[in-house]
This record gives structure tokens, sequence and C-alpha cells, in this order.
């Protein structure tokens, strides 16, 4: 739909790129994740870390535990919610590509009654 968009989106392709990884992790192919981090991860990794600090490393960090969607640190890496975060940060590339906000105005006005309520 969006030809070259993730070349224009490094933060949506980053994203993708680590969550592919996670993937990898979930389904046990450690050697696969392993060499998809260094052929993909690897060449972008001081690039992202002013934009995410951290990410990569708490990303590959969960190599280090036999379950790590149990006993990790940042097991929440291995959630459902985490795979939600990467679609909406694509789902607001795509929006921006296309000339529309990044969020809808749905979106903006249900974040701006959380912040009303909380205050």
């Amino acid at each position: 739909l969006f030809p070259g968009l993730l070349g224009r989106q490094p933060h949506a392709l980053f994203l993708l790129q680590c969550q592919a990884f996670i993937e990898l992790v979930r389904e046990g192919k450690t050697l696969d994740a392993l060499s998809y981090c260094q052929s993909h991860l690897a060449p972008i990794r001081d690039s992202m870390e002013a934009v995410y600090p951290g990410k990569l490393r708490d990303v590959v960090s969960l190599l280090a535990y036999k379950r790590p969607e149990r006993d990790a640190p940042v097991a929440h890496l291995m959630r459902d919610q985490h795979r939600d975060l990467v679609a909406d940060a694509l789902n607001s590339a795509c929006l921006e590509e296309s000339g529309a906000a990044s969020s809808s105005s749905l979106e903006r006005l249900l974040r701006q009654l959380v912040a009303a309520h909380a205050a």
C-alpha cells in the first residue's frame, strides 16, 4: 500500500524488526533469532539507541531465559500488548504517510477524556 514506507519510517522498521526477533524467541528458534539479530538489528543499533534507549538490549536479553515469557524481567515484551504497540506504531506511520493525522479523532478525544478524568 505504501511502497518504501519502512525506509522513510526507520522507527517503525526498528519496532517491526524487534517484534520479528521476539517472535523467533517465542517459537524457540534461538539460532534463527541470533542470526536475525546480527543481520537486521545490529546494523541499526546505534541509530535507534537515542530514540529507544535500552530497547535492543531488553529484546536480546530474552535469549538468556529458558521461558522468557514467564521468567525474564522484560517478559512484557512477549505479551500481546507489545504486539499492539508495534501495530499502533505501524498504523501511525501509515496514517502519516497518507497525510492524515497519526491518530484518529476518536483516539485523541479518548486521550483527552482519560487525561481530564485523571486530573
